[in-house]
């Protein structure tokens, strides 16, 4: 586990507390386990070249998360730097026990308008009732959960992945142990909007193909620090961003009665510059619609 109460019974984490408080509050037993208050001691750190962390002596606690890899502990730390910086004014918690839906969110967000997000890093494989059960316990607690997979998974065509991609129309697989953290943004697409997609240029996102029942889909390859949440709990990253509003302009334009010169000057405008669209693209359109 990462989070331990220390002596004032107020909660620590691990890597941002100096490694000799730790060693010290450890020798001295004044470190307890959040959910059951048994004692734990300090484990790992550099010299031993594993994530610094807490442990219980084995088999006494039944929330205990000491057989956790690697990668999860990672991610976990990842997952709650990353969200502190995108949310300054949240409080922002590891492995928080909430009575209600019963269960310890990976990192838990509590936004100063009271709105509550459950971020779990999923890294073992889980079965799908098991994530229904979750889930659905999660929004019963009016608590919105966000998952994320490690990268471990990304390649599995399980239920559990469908099942997030068809709930939220995406899923997020992280790899917290490259340095800077990687990540890949999935997202369902049909074919006609493949279609519309431009080919060639360097935003085009490559394809995953089929994701169960939902058709095909999308991946965007990039560093976790360059996605953000946004202020419903949807990923946002610049390139979708883009392709997505040239994508609707394509499907306006296609259905309009005559040219629009608005929606034209807008889809154009990554590409040319705003005087070669009003010179000379919107002049020969008018010159076209006259004929």
């Amino acid at each position: 586990m990462l989070v331990a109460y220390g002596p004032d019974g107020h909660p620590i984490v691990a890597e941002e507390t100096p490694l000799d408080q730790l060693q010290r509050w450890s020798h001295e037993r004044a470190l307890r386990c959040p959910n059951c208050r048994g004692v734990v001691h300090v484990r790992g750190g550099p010299e031993k070249r594993t994530q610094l962390h807490f442990a219980h002596q084995k088999g006494e606690c039944a929330w205990s998360t000491e057989a956790e890899s690697v990668r999860h502990a990672r991610g976990k730390s990842v997952l709650a730097h990353w969200l502190s910086v995108q949310f300054p004014q949240a409080a922002i918690t590891l492995e928080e026990r909430l009575p209600e839906p019963n269960r310890v969110a990976d990192v838990f967000i509590r936004h100063k308008h009271g709105a509550c997000w459950a971020v779990e890093f999923q890294c073992a494989p889980l079965d799908i009732h098991e994530w229904q059960h979750r889930h659905s316990a999660y929004r019963h607690a009016q608590i919105l959960d966000i998952w994320i997979i490690g990268n471990n998974r990304r390649e599995k065509q399980e239920a559990f992945i469908e099942a997030v991609i068809a709930t939220a129309r995406e899923a997020l697989f992280l790899d917290p142990l490259a340095v800077p953290p990687a990540a890949w943004l999935r997202w369902p697409v049909s074919y006609e909007t493949l279609q519309l997609w431009p080919q060639g240029t360097a935003w085009r996102p490559s394809l995953e193909g089929w994701i169960g029942r939902l058709g095909y889909s999308a991946s965007l390859h990039d560093q976790l620090y360059n996605m953000r949440l946004g202020e419903q709990g949807l990923l946002i990253h610049p390139a979708r961003a883009t392709l997505e509003k040239r994508t609707q302009l394509l499907q306006a334009m296609a259905v309009a009665p005559s040219v629009d010169e608005v929606s034209l000057l807008s889809y154009l405008g990554q590409n040319a510059s705003e005087e070669a669209v009003r010179d000379v693209i919107l002049p020969l359109l008018r010159f076209c619609q006259v004929l």
